[in-house]
């Protein structure tokens, strides 16, 4: 009944500041998460077609490229700051979700059978349209 849900994304038109080499360093505040793109999954054989969602429960931190690539501010800036914004930095949301799947089973061998029950994950459309 309950899952963990893993989505990794990149989003070019993102420019990253200061990243931390480990990515739990990383982690976007509640306020973030919300003010930029993530895709939506659509649990399709649940009850009300459930969708994966961003609040309080989710976590979506930045994963550095592996080279961890980056730019210097130059000097008119007056803090040192360090951009980062390599194809290879991507964004992961985690959430664990509570949700029933609907499953039908055919229970005419029973007790001598075995069933087995999917979790039918689909790409939102408008999620779709931006991957």
């Amino acid at each position: 009944k309950k899952f963990n849900l893993y989505i990794t994304w990149n989003d070019p038109r993102l420019i990253y500041q200061n990243l931390k080499k480990d990515p739990n360093l990383n982690v976007l505040r509640l306020e973030g998460q919300k003010n930029i793109w993530a895709p939506v999954i659509i649990f399709e054989n649940t009850e009300d077609s459930d969708q994966s969602k961003i609040d309080d429960k989710s976590l979506i931190r930045v994963l550095p490229n592996k080279d961890f690539n980056y730019k210097k501010s130059d000097k008119s800036e007056i803090r040192n700051t360090y951009y980062f914004q390599d194809p290879e930095d991507v964004l992961q949301l985690s959430r664990t979700y509570k949700i029933d799947f609907l499953c039908s089973y055919n229970m005419a061998l029973f007790p001598f059978d075995t069933q087995t029950c999917s979790m039918n994950f689909q790409l939102d459309e408008v999620s779709y349209a931006f991957a």
